[in-house]
Parts: structure tokens; C-alpha cells; sequence
């Protein structure tokens, strides 16, 4: 990655969340590979022109008496000072006549990846951006059905709301200044609208950047591993 990254090469990295089985190859083998993905606008493959179904994905959650045992426990280790943010998920079957390229191709997201048959991910979510030696996350935290009335006011003044994304933010500003210095918040809680597979909703960001040294490139393997896991997707233990 060092090598790629200082030759002003650029490459295609997957981690995996236990880092067991990363991949990294110079971008234009990554199709090779297996692997389809766009970056906002930037892509590897070709758009195929696809009609949207109806209702392309039905969604069966897990039973209500299941999510409330795992609440009561989460509840439980936050009064016991162990996390103080934790997002609490659980695989749902999801019923559908699409594969997972035609998922790929209809989702309509910033950032979105296929891995040949196995797996498709799409978010509307940047983790990390780096820019003349200044390196940017952008927690997202804070949701409403945009559908609500006063969304927008409601989203802003909600306590949970508040107190859920001030967590993140602080995390995000702590794991950054690991590896960077001079760290600010530069824009907090501000609103973007994201179209979901049912319906619009709002959330709320915040940007937050560091200063990187000048050599960053040589580093930057022990920047992104010191930055994971990734604290806006797993919380804040």
C-alpha cells in the first residue's frame, strides 16, 4: 500500500473486519479480482440499463421479543459504563427476484461495491478522505423519515439525537488524533436527505479533519489500521 500510494498509484484495498483476509491491488485489477465498485461518480464498470421493479427487496426483520432481549442487554452495559454507543444489528432475510448484480447496479448510493457473487455493500457514508496532507471523516449519526412533520427541526433539537451524534464526534475526533495532529470539527451536525429502498430520510454529519505529516504516504497502512474499526459503523465501546 506505501509503495502504491507513493507512486501516486492508484489501488483498490479490502478489510475485512476481523483483518484476516485483506486484499489490495492496483485499481485496474480489481475487476480481475472480482470486484465492481463506485466512488462517488467512479467506477470500474458499466452502468447497464435497468428498469427499476417495483418493489425490489422485502425485508423480514427478526422477531420483536429477539431485538428486545439484545436491547436489555445493551441497555444493561451502558449503565455498567461499558460502551456508551453501540449499534445493535442483526441480519435480516431479505426476499427478492434480483441477484446481487442487478442490487449493485440499481442502488443509488456514493459509494457502493460488488464482490462477484458473495456480497454486495452500498453507503452513503465516507469513513476517511485525505487531501493535501489533510486527512477528513465524516460521522453520520442521527435519522428521521423525512415524511414527518418538522423533520428537519425535529432531527435538530431531539436530545437522543444530539447526545447519539456528539458521541460519534467525539470519537471520530479522538481516533484521528492517533494519527494526525491539529484536529477540528469544521462542520457539525449539518443535514443531508438519503434515498433508502423505502422512502427519504434525513441524517446528520459532521466533518472533522487533522493535519497529516508531509511523508504521509509512506505511513499510510498505520494510518487506516489505526483508525479501525471504523467507530460510526460499530459505535463507541
Amino acid at each position: 500500500m506505501s509503495a502504491l500510494a507513493s507512486a501516486q498509484r492508484p489501488f483498490f484495498f479490502l478489510i475485512d473486519f476481523e483483518m484476516e483476509k485483506p486484499i489490495i491491488c492496483p485499481v485496474e485489477e480489481a475487476q480481475e479480482l472480482g470486484f465492481q465498485f463506485e466512488i462517488k461518480g467512479f467506477r470500474n464498470f458499466q452502468l447497464q440499463d435497468r428498469k427499476p421493479a417495483p418493489v425490489p427487496l422485502l425485508i423480514e426483520p427478526i422477531p420483536k421479543a429477539i431485538y428486545a432481549k439484545a436491547y436489555r442487554k445493551v441497555i444493561k452495559e451502558i449503565y455498567r459504563g461499558n460502551t456508551f454507543l453501540l449499534n445493535l444489528t442483526f441480519p435480516s432475510t431479505i426476499k427478492t427476484h434480483l441477484n446481487l448484480q442487478d442490487i449493485f447496479q440499481l442502488a443509488k448510493a456514493p459509494y457502493k461495491l460488488l464482490y462477484e457473487n458473495r456480497f454486495v455493500i452500498y453507503s452513503p457514508e465516507c469513513f476517511v478522505k485525505i487531501k493535501d496532507s489533510q486527512i477528513y471523516s465524516y460521522p453520520m449519526k442521527g435519522t428521521i423519515d423525512a415524511l414527518v412533520p418538522e423533520a428537519k427541526k425535529k432531527l435538530q433539537t431531539d436530545p437522543k439525537e444530539i447526545n447519539e451524534h456528539n458521541t460519534i464526534v467525539d470519537l471520530i475526533r479522538n481516533d484521528l488524533s492517533k494519527i494526525a495532529r491539529e484536529i477540528a470539527v469544521t462542520r457539525f451536525r449539518y443535514l443531508d436527505k438519503i434515498q433508502t429502498q423505502k422512502n427519504e430520510i434525513y441524517h446528520t454529519s459532521s466533518e472533522i479533519k487533522g493535519k497529516l505529516s508531509s511523508d504521509w504516504k509512506t505511513q499510510l497502512p498505520e494510518i487506516l489500521l489505526g483508525l479501525l474499526p471504523a467507530g460510526s459503523i460499530c459505535g463507541a465501546p
